[in-house]
């Protein structure tokens, strides 16, 4: 099954190709241009680049937050659009999900695993998870413990998978 995945949470942001679990290209955005400058260019190249046209992806993915507002905005509609053009199936992925899972890969059941994302402003978004018993990047191996936005001198809990 051929993917290609969009990450727009950050300004740089990314875009990648996986073929069944292998990843076959992953590049970064150049962050001085905005996505919505960048993002056809991009995903084209990168497709083109394999000597794939955008009606052979089979499933599209787009990390869903935390993140820039506009910039998810740009990723999750770039990506309903060709999902809807091509007739394919969208998949999102929360981004602390993403790099706690990263993260976790080789480590061992009871671990706690914390991924933080810089929010701007003097904040960070974060989430803390706990290792169980499951296969790499399965959704049984985590489990989120506390997801939190931490702003300076204060916290506020807020759900970000929901």
């Amino acid at each position: 099954m051929r993917v290609l995945a969009l990450d727009t949470t950050t300004r740089a942001g990314s875009v990648a190709l996986l073929d069944g679990e292998r990843v076959v290209d992953e590049r970064a955005g150049d962050g001085t241009r905005t996505h919505a400058e960048r993002l056809p260019a991009e995903i084209t190249s990168l497709v083109a680049a394999h000597g794939l046209t955008l009606p052979d992806i089979d499933l599209y993915a787009v990390a869903s937050g935390p993140g820039s507002f506009t910039g998810l905005r740009i990723g999750i509609a770039t990506i309903q659009g060709l999902a809807l053009v091509h007739a394919r199936r969208i998949v999102a992925i929360s981004a602390l999900d993403a790099l706690a899972h990263l993260a976790s890969a080789a480590a061992t059941p009871g671990t706690l695993v914390g991924a933080w994302l810089d929010a701007h402003r003097r904040e960070v978004f974060a989430a803390l998870y706990r290792v169980r018993l499951g296969a790499a990047f399965s959704r049984e191996r985590l489990e989120v413990l506390l997801s939190i936005l931490f702003q300076h001198k204060k916290i506020s809990r807020k759900t970000f998978r929901e």
